[in-house]
């Protein structure tokens, strides 16, 4: 299955735009993902592009490979995001928030979503790395 995700660059807003450069350091593939996350240092805090990082390789390692982040909203204590999970309609533009919503801990950088289980330290995704 191939899922592609495209965005109208024109109209997006400054928070789509840092997303966007979030998502690029991401990579292409699952591998780069999750060795990006396991990369985070959560020592300091986390910030939107490493809760943007650990919500992404979450999605992919515990909810849905075929998965996308729509949106990333900062709480007092977390960071919440939203989801759109499966293949896109027509046109290539993803659902909004059809998905569960992950929560990233902001001094922990705990990971997790409601009735699934909590990530609490991401060099955990490298467990998801093929050898």
């Amino acid at each position: 299955m191939i899922c592609v995700v495209s965005a109208v660059a024109d109209e997006r807003t400054d928070r789509e735009r840092r997303l966007g450069e979030c998502a690029e350091r991401l990579g292409m593939t699952f591998r780069q993902t999750w060795t990006a996350a396991a990369a985070v240092d959560v020592s300091d805090g986390v910030d939107e592009c490493e809760a943007y990082t650990l919500s992404s390789a979450y999605l992919s390692a515990h909810i849905a490979t075929c998965s996308v982040i729509t949106d990333l909203q900062e709480e007092r204590s977390r960071w919440v995001a939203s989801t759109s999970i499966g293949e896109p309609p027509p046109g290539g533009v993803t659902r909004e928030d059809d998905g569960p919503r992950i929560h990233v801990d902001k001094s922990t950088g705990a990971t997790s979503s409601p009735e699934n289980i909590t990530v609490s330290d991401p060099k955990s995704y490298l467990d998801f790395i093929p050898r």
